[in-house]
């Protein structure tokens, strides 16, 4: 048996539908497995197909980031929570893999979604399991996450 999955903490998480799939591969033979995103967390597990068999595992993609580049990024999830009527800006990040990122603020010269956008100085957002915030902030349309 083989299968794609997403190495988090102790186990290999399968994939989200309809990319999770386990293969029984005859001896000898090749399979393709479709996945949605080349991520550095993207594993190989095989196995016997009988129960409780050794299971072998591989993450070729972990420590090759020209592999997996800008894809990491179109696998993340933004949700912004921020509301004009609170002096709070907050953002979830939703991921395949475990990111250690880092959240900013900058202004946007623009509304326009491809508007150049100024680093605000001393503006790191404190983060707690993948939620960024920071208070005392007068919410704004220019006013951006600016995601490391």
């Amino acid at each position: 048996m083989v299968r794609l999955c997403h190495q988090l903490a102790l186990e290999c998480e399968e994939l989200p539908r309809p990319f999770h799939r386990q293969v029984l591969v005859p001896g000898g033979r090749r399979v393709s497995l479709p996945y949605e995103f080349l991520v550095p967390c993207l594993c190989i597990e095989a196995s016997y197909p009988h129960h409780d068999s050794p299971r072998s595992k591989r993450c070729p993609f972990r420590d090759q980031p020209a592999a997996y580049g800008p894809e990491l990024w179109s696998s993340v999830r933004f949700h912004d929570y921020s509301a004009s009527g609170k002096d709070q800006m907050a953002m979830v990040l939703s991921a395949s893999c475990p990111l250690r990122a880092r959240a900013t603020l900058c202004w946007k010269e623009a509304v326009a979604e491809a508007a150049p956008c100024h680093d605000v100085p001393n503006s790191t957002a404190s983060e707690e399991e993948q939620a960024y915030t920071l208070d005392k902030v007068d919410v704004h349309p220019q006013l951006c996450f600016r995601v490391s």
